[in-house]
């Protein structure tokens, strides 16, 4: 199913959690035809960075990091066939945090970039959710969340990518990285003006 994208000279994105054994995903290079650019958040230590990102690169990804995120996918989202990997549940500092949405039950801070840059090139967008199977064995499972972000509503695909987070936290709460601190900033944190997704009660 994926693959038929790439076949077809087609762009899609990749939507993931920090669930599972979510780096495992940097051998997506070796088994689809696509070109993939994974977007990251550099760490402050030049020196361990520099080790992460090489070792993210050992199987062909191109690393880029968040801010570069969308120039590069604009560049090259209608040129290659690219797949474009987010991990998307990354929380936005306090100052940045602009848009929430509902995430087991809570208002949560998020990213909208790869729900915008998918509707702005009319990318397919997908889920990759990850499960451990046993010890060094990992499935990957990828979910379509839609074959044209720019026809749908705003916030489907990033309130889609958040429910099927859920979903598969749920079946593996121990996999997740609780201490990415989802949580950390609260609406009454936040002093600019807020944009609440349509799953937040009001």
């Amino acid at each position: 199913m994926v693959n038929a994208f790439a076949k077809a000279d087609k762009s899609i994105v990749a939507l993931f959690g920090h669930a599972g054994s979510y780096e495992w995903s940097m051998v997506l290079d070796e088994v689809l035809h696509f070109n993939v650019y994974a977007i990251y958040k550099p760490i402050k230590n030049k020196k361990f960075n520099q080790l992460i990102t090489d070792i993210r690169k050992k199987f062909g990804s191109t690393m880029v990091p968040m801010r570069h995120a969308t120039r590069v996918m604009s560049e090259k989202a209608d040129n290659e066939r690219c797949l474009f990997a987010l991990v998307a549940d990354q929380a936005p500092k306090r100052a940045r945090s602009q848009y929430f949405t509902n995430f087991f039950n809570k208002p949560s801070a998020v990213f909208r970039g790869g729900e915008r840059i998918a509707a702005e090139h009319g990318l397919p967008v997908f889920f990759l959710a990850i499960k451990k199977i046993k010890r060094g064995y990992y499935e990957t499972t990828f979910h379509k969340i839609t074959d044209d972000a720019s026809k749908e509503p705003e916030w489907l695909v990033t309130d889609k990518f958040f429910s099927l987070l859920e979903d598969q936290i749920k079946m593996q709460p121990e996999y997740y990285l609780w201490s990415h601190k989802r949580w950390k900033t609260s609406l009454q944190d936040v002093k600019r003006d807020v944009e609440l997704s349509p799953s937040i009660q009001r």
